[in-house]
């Protein structure tokens, strides 16, 4: 029998993530600026864009154009706009990403259940995982998060998988190579779920299986696109169903 591996993404398909962000984001904006903000008003608008973001230069991409137009509706706008905008402030977000994770690190370590408080797991997803993980071969995060930060998360659950973070690579195609590597599998062994379009399309060309999360930080109209391009978009309860395919499928 072929070994069967799950490939997970972190943010926005196991954790809950955005409270974080915004709260580490929000003081690393004003340390580095120097300016008060209303984190009431400036929350609701990162909420709302916070779809665009990857990493701490899309975070800062965020502040800065909530900042600007605090009317702005950040869900509207599309994310080759907002990679538009970002490339405007490069060197302003390197700066903000250093001291980001420098101060998400600090917070983690020194003020550790207030962090954890600001994100949970998604319940239901915990819940089939439960019911499942021990029918796969192994099982591994593919995330752009900083993998000391997520392996903490993860662990809050009693789980100990191996973390591909963003230090081992931004790209999910290498991250899924590595998870294949590690498990000494063919990457047509794994199966990869994330939230968003764009790291299905990286994936692809690895050979690894792929299903997209309906759940999360989805784009406008990307679960449409999805479909239309192929991919298989699963809610929690849709997983039961790929989990069982994907183990019993003998190609």
């Amino acid at each position: 029998m072929k070994k069967r591996v799950l490939a997970l993404d972190f943010d926005g398909v196991i954790w809950d993530s955005a409270g974080e962000c915004f709260q580490t984001g929000w003081r690393a904006y004003e340390e580095l600026t120097g300016r008060r903000l209303d984190s009431r008003e400036f929350e609701r608008g990162f909420l709302r864009g916070r779809p665009l973001a990857r990493t701490g230069h899309d975070f800062y991409t965020l502040f800065a154009l909530m900042e600007e137009e605090p009317e702005r509706d950040l869900a509207q706008m599309s994310h080759t706009a907002f990679l538009k905008e970002r490339a405007k402030r490069a060197d302003e977000a390197a700066k903000f990403d250093r001291a980001f994770y420098m101060l998400r690190a600090h917070i983690r370590d020194n003020e550790h259940e207030m962090w954890v408080g600001w994100q949970r797991p998604y319940p239901a997803l915990i819940g089939v995982l439960d019911d499942w993980e021990e029918q796969f071969s192994g099982l591994a995060l593919a995330t752009t998060k900083d993998t000391a930060s997520a392996q903490a998360l993860l662990n809050t659950t009693e789980r100990f998988w191996p973390v591909f973070g963003k230090e081992f690579s931004e790209h999910k195609a290498d991250q899924i190579e590595g998870i294949a590597k590690h498990y000494q599998v063919e990457a047509s062994e794994v199966l990869f779920i994330d939230d968003l379009l764009e790291n299905l399309h990286q994936v692809t060309p690895t050979g690894a299986q792929t299903a997209m999360a309906d759940w999360g930080y989805n784009l406008l109209d990307s679960q449409a696109q999805a479909k239309s391009e192929g991919y298989r978009v699963v809610s929690v309860g849709d997983l039961p169903d790929l989990f069982r395919d994907f183990l019993e499928d003998d190609n």
